[in-house]
Order: structure tokens, then sequence, then C-alpha cells
């Protein structure tokens, strides 16, 4: 196994299209995005969206070239969003999603950024412990899920160390 993880380019908007749509099929209920909402972009939308001319930005983590794992990140006013994170089945357990949570953090902090925020079902308890071992802590805070209001979604919060700071 050879895991490499990339944002991606223009270039990759076929492998993202995959993966997205893969992922939305897969756990439907771990996404705000519907798969009918994502299976009706245009390629012109997964282009600029894999070319980061919009928002998110994404990474791609491959194993000897296939698509086996995604995430994005996003600024969104003064906050910096973990989204999309996503592990196919025959490589959970393995540490990819480990490795894709690490890179959104080291961008975020390349950044500036100071915190990290997602939301998550507390009802998935995978992701919960990967996310509180990648340093996220839960808030009190809820929000419905976009894709389907019955399921509600935890905030967490990672603070990043900053370069320089001192202690």
């Amino acid at each position: 196994m050879s895991i490499n993880i990339q944002q991606t380019t223009e270039a990759d908007w076929l492998d993202l299209k995959k993966i997205r749509l893969h992922s939305l099929l897969e756990s439907p209920h771990a996404f705000g995005l519907s798969y009918e909402a994502a299976s009706a972009f245009t390629d012109a939308q997964w282009q600029d969206g894999a070319g980061n001319r919009t928002l998110p930005m994404y990474f791609i983590a491959r194993d000897e070239g296939n698509p086996i794992g995604l995430i994005g990140g996003v600024k969104a006013g003064n906050d910096f969003n973990l989204i999309a994170m996503w592990v196919a089945p025959s490589h959970r357990g393995l540490g990819v999603g480990r490795s894709l949570v690490a890179k959104v953090l080291t961008v975020a902090a390349s950044c500036g950024e100071s915190e990290v925020s997602l939301l998550v079902s507390p009802l998935n308890k995978t992701a919960c412990a990967l996310y509180e071992r990648m340093g996220f802590c839960f808030t009190p805070h809820f929000d419905a899920l976009e894709s389907d209001p019955k399921i509600m979604l935890q905030h967490m919060l990672a603070k990043l160390e900053m370069e320089g700071a001192s202690s």
C-alpha cells in the first residue's frame, strides 16, 4: 500500500466526481450534500471544484493511483471547516483518515488559522474517535444535517499550534 494525498487540480475533476458521488452513496447520512444534488452538478462545476476556483479545496488520497479517500477544507467567514471526510471501506482502519485530517490541519495552520471546526454525528463513533485522536473536542453546539434534518450533528473544534507562538 502506497498512500499519496494531493490537493486536487482541474485535471482531477473526474476522480473528484467519482469518489464524491461514491462517498455520498456509501454514507448518505454523513454529509450535508445529497447524492441527488451532487449528481446534478455539471462537468464544468466538477472541474471548477477540483481546480479550486470555487470553495472548498479538496484533497484526494490515492493508493497506487486509485482514489480511496477524500477530504475538504473551506474558509467560511471567521471559521475554517473540515468537510467531506470519507475513506473507502477497503482502506478504513489503515491510517488513511488520520492522514487526510492531518493534511487539512496542516493546510489550515499554514494559512494562519488558529482552529478548525467540523460537524459529525455523535452516533458515528469511529469518526468521533478519529477526530478526538486528532485533537478535536466536542462543543455543546448542534446543527441539523442539511440533507436529512432529522439527524443532528455536533460541532467539534481543534485548536492549532501556531508557529512561533510562545508557550
